[in-house]
């Protein structure tokens, strides 16, 4: 079994691909991580950058 993890600061049930940004490193689309710490940095930095504006 593989683990991942997706660095959001919400809860995500359903991936939705329509409402993704097409200019994401390799393309539109939902990043996950098999590295639980990765998600939690790109999670901090969303809550962050919501916070500043």
């Amino acid at each position: 079994m593989i683990r991942l993890y997706h660095g959001s600061n919400v809860k995500i049930e359903i991936p939705d691909l329509i409402h993704s940004k097409p200019f994401k490193d390799f393309g539109s689309g939902f990043y996950l991580s098999t590295e639980e710490q990765q998600a939690r940095d790109m999670a901090f930095q969303k809550v962050n950058q919501t916070m500043e504006g």
